[in-house]
């Protein structure tokens, strides 16, 4: 039966007699919730998650001090709660507001089981770091409002030593971070199920993930459920400002092993170099960028370039080299707009962007190209232009 109730848990650590097991024992560890957030768990296998604020409160409890979790799901209007209902329905209203408008109602009616709740409600809560390694008892205790009631059940388990996961990612692996920025798409996971205190804690679940590239990081604690999500992003994510996010990108990918062809190193992982495997390429891309004053770049955009202005256009240029994705930038020095947020706004390009004139925006883009290492004359980059001023076509293709 669902009534207003209250919830808890709290450990009790097994010695050489289960008959130690006690309220008193109980009482001694009670365990805090992680974060402020509660989940409703659809599905079968409860595979179908949707959050929602929960309500806590730590005055008048026991043991004092504890935090207490209201049940979130309203039991229907007038006494009763809606036991003589043909239904979940609650014609009448609920006894406060629920958290989706199908969480509510009292599951056994009158009528018997035919309106059991398909759902489950789903908390978090911290291990404290302290305690001891073996066996324990986890009680999980209902206080009712509407009943001298309380419910009770336990469960047993054991706290073993954590085994250390080996990122295989590199330590060199370096991010670039936007503040003000949200990566859109390309979820490797649903942040409202990864609730992290601080940003460096969603970075490092970024590198210990082989296919993240980026993060997103709600840091606003007026963002409601969405406080201390922590996203983790795969290739193809959007950018959209958001002030109320930080997020973080990793600068080269190849700390990652993944640039280029296997070069046969012991590893079987491609370095992203050349190591001599006579395939006739020579050493690895030489990028500088060409200036384009007095033209701006329109669409294509990596990110808002408001929300990262830079002082002068080589800053912005270094924006652009820092990030992996960027092909070209715009920059904004327009007197006229120093009193506005368009001022030296750094506008960071991917391919697709439009070339137009406008005076005083300056502009580049990344023009890479593969050094001649070998001195032999002939075309490295496989473009059929005439490398060494012999009047011959270097790429063999009879033209």
């Amino acid at each position: 039966a669902v009534v207003s109730t209250q919830s808890t848990g709290r450990l009790c650590k097994v010695g050489t007699s289960r008959s130690e097991v006690s309220e008193e024992c109980f009482q001694r560890t009670p365990l805090e919730f992680h974060g402020s957030i509660q989940w409703v768990a659809w599905g079968a296998n409860g595979e179908d998650w949707k959050p929602f604020a929960a309500r806590d409160t730590n005055v008048g409890t026991l043991p004092e001090g504890s935090t207490w979790r209201v049940n979130p799901i309203p039991a229907c209007e007038y006494g009763h709660g809606g036991f003589f209902n043909e239904d979940n329905e609650c014609p009448d209203g609920t006894q406060f507001e629920p958290p989706y408008p199908d969480l509510k109602g009292f599951s056994i009616t009158y009528k018997g089981l035919d309106h059991l709740f398909k759902w489950a409600v789903v908390d978090k809560v911290l291990v404290p770091r302290d305690l001891e390694l073996g066996e324990y008892v986890l009680s999980w205790r209902w206080d009712n409002d509407q009943t001298p009631q309380i419910w009770a059940t336990c469960s047993s388990i054991e706290i073993t030593e954590a085994e250390e996961e080996e990122s295989q990612r590199s330590s060199t692996c370096e991010f670039g971070r936007m503040e003000g920025v949200a990566y859109h798409g390309g979820d490797l996971n649903s942040g409202l199920n990864l609730i992290l205190e601080k940003e460096e804690d969603c970075r490092e679940k970024c590198l210990d993930s082989e296919k993240c590239v980026a993060y997103s990081w709600v840091h606003d604690s007026s963002a409601g459920t969405w406080f201390q999500t922590c996203w983790l992003k795969e290739e193809g994510y959007t950018v959209e400002t958001n002030s109320a996010v930080s997020s973080g990108y990793i600068k080269d990918l190849s700390c990652n092993g993944d640039s280029g062809n296997d070069d046969g190193d012991d590893e079987g992982k491609d370095d992203g170099k050349d190591d001599g495997d006579d395939e006739g390429k020579d050493g690895e891309e030489e990028c500088s960028y060409v200036a384009d004053d007095d033209y701006c770049y329109h669409g294509s955009d990596l990110v808002d370039g408001r929300t990262q202005p830079q002082d002068t256009r080589e800053e912005c240029e270094e924006r652009c080299d820092d990030d992996w994705r960027c092909v070209a930038y715009s920059w904004v020095d327009n007197e006229d707009l120093k009193s506005t947020e368009w001022w030296h706004s750094c506008w960071l390009k991917e391919e697709g962007y439009e070339k137009k004139e406008e005076a005083n925006c300056a502009s580049g883009y990344r023009k890479c190209e593969k050094k001649d290492d070998d001195d032999d004359g002939k075309d490295d980059d496989d473009d059929g232009d005439d490398d060494d001023d012999d009047g011959d076509d270097d790429d063999d293709d009879g033209d």
